[in-house]
């Protein structure tokens, strides 16, 4: 959001904290940005003086009575006021819309952001904030990562995918399919692999995964930024990624057997290391310089 829309928004804003005879130096607005679905529309949200946090004008304007004992913690600034008290006073355990039960961790730092539409927090899994942030930063990495292969791929950087894979982007998608036909041949239909290069990427049966996973590489972060480049390199490079049957409903649907062919199916294989994975993997050349440099400079920026 630029810096003139930002300041419109908190504008007009205190306009109408005005117009409902509300103290506008009582409050302080912070704008959030949505995500998912509603990306790129703003709303505001209210701090007021002792920490208290308001989604609405309307619920400023209750009777304190009325509002939510949910506790609320006061806005954390940018690095400032860091708190790193007990893990167990910011993690709660809801359950979603599944039933599935989900821990999430209520710390400032998570105060802009807003899931399930009433949590101002993040999945413990993926936060950032002090407490998780050591815990997390490996699956943070990698979810960054990968989406800097994925967008480099999906619009077509040539520049980024030759520093990742050493090929250009047409090339790489190349490679990739012919390796998709030479595993699936026998296993999956003729009228199936007749698929070209741009409808296999495109296809949402299928997921290009690493075959010596990302996760694998987690002892690297004992040994620095330049260690973890070198990884991420050998990781993503043309020789260790592959195209496989993204979930299990997909597998059934394609008549695969997720009993004989568990590696060939992501939603199954997740993170598990396989031997022959592992062999291919150390048979790699050394990275190029190019590519370590590459993953160097976006380590540092994570």
């Amino acid at each position: 959001m630029g810096r003139i829309k930002h300041f419109k928004i908190i504008y007009k804003t205190q306009l109408k904290l005005a117009a409902a005879d509300v103290d506008v130096t009582r409050f302080r607005i912070q704008v959030v940005m949505r995500g998912g679905k509603l990306k790129g529309q703003s709303y505001a949200l209210y701090h007021g003086e002792n920490g208290e946090r308001y989604r609405s004008i309307k619920e400023i304007a209750r009777e304190p009575s009325h509002r939510s004992e949910r506790r609320h913690h006061s806005p954390l600034e940018y690095w400032r006021n860091e708190t790193t008290e007990e893990k167990e006073n910011y993690v709660i355990r809801i359950r979603d819309n599944r039933g599935t039960h989900r821990s999430l961790c209520l710390h400032p730092f998570n105060s802009s952001r807003c899931l399930y539409e009433k949590y101002a927090a993040n999945h413990v899994s993926d936060c950032g904030c002090p407490l998780h942030r050591n815990d997390t930063y490996w699956r943070r990495l990698g979810n960054y990562v990968l989406n800097i292969r994925n967008t480099a791929l999906k619009y077509g950087n040539d520049n980024y995918t030759r520093d990742i894979t050493g090929m250009s982007c047409k090339e790489y998608k190349s490679y990739i399919h012919r390796k998709w036909l030479n595993t699936f041949s026998g296993i999956l239909s003729e009228n199936n692999l007749n698929m070209n290069v741009e409808e296999l990427f495109a296809c949402r049966f299928y997921a290009l995964d690493e075959w010596y996973p990302r996760c694998a590489g987690r002892p690297s972060v004992e040994h620095g930024l330049l260690e973890q480049a070198r990884f991420l390199a050998s990781a993503f490079s043309a020789e260790n990624t592959q195209m496989l049957i993204n979930k299990r409903p997909d597998a059934e649907h394609l008549g695969v057997s997720k009993e004989k062919y568990p590696h060939l199916i992501n939603g199954i294989k997740l993170g598990k290391v396989y031997p022959e994975a592992e062999s291919n993997f150390k048979t790699i050349k050394k990275p190029s310089d190019e590519a370590v440099e590459f993953w160097y400079s976006k380590l540092r920026l994570f």
